[in-house]
């Protein structure tokens, strides 16, 4: 009883200490994916203009 209490009041404070595993993982691809497609633009930008 005591344990489910805890948890019941813990809960809310997890959700706004910040962004879990998953949501890590979602913001990585993003950036990453982003990040490669701005590589491969320079390099096509770079390869027009030789």
């Amino acid at each position: 009883m005591l344990l489910a209490r805890f948890l019941g009041e813990v809960r809310p404070f997890r959700i706004y200490d910040g962004p879990s595993e998953t949501h890590r993982w979602a913001i990585a691809r993003r950036v990453v994916g982003r990040h490669l497609a701005a590589n491969a633009a320079n390099a096509a930008n770079a390869a027009e203009s030789r």
